[in-house]
């Protein structure tokens, strides 16, 4: 098992790749070494987590996968 401080240290660097790539794809600058742990670039009501969105209510607060299960299902009871 690999020790904590190692972990994140390890998930630190590749969240700091994952901005970088993200930011040149998008055609962004800025220095991505600070900003690796906000990767978010729009907090639209579609980009958003449904959960967390006042635009959403009820059953459209569901995820795509909690919606097929219900729907599988034929029900939530």
């Amino acid at each position: 098992m690999e020790p904590r401080r190692a972990r994140r240290i390890r998930d630190k660097q590749r969240m700091k790749a994952k901005a970088k790539r993200i930011g040149s794809i998008n055609g962004l600058s800025g220095n991505w070494d600070k900003a690796y742990d906000h990767l978010a670039l729009c907090s639209c009501h579609m980009c958003r987590n449904p959960r967390h969105s006042h635009f959403h209510s009820g059953l459209d607060k569901l995820t795509m996968q909690e919606r097929k299960h219900i729907e599988g299902w034929g029900g939530l009871g």
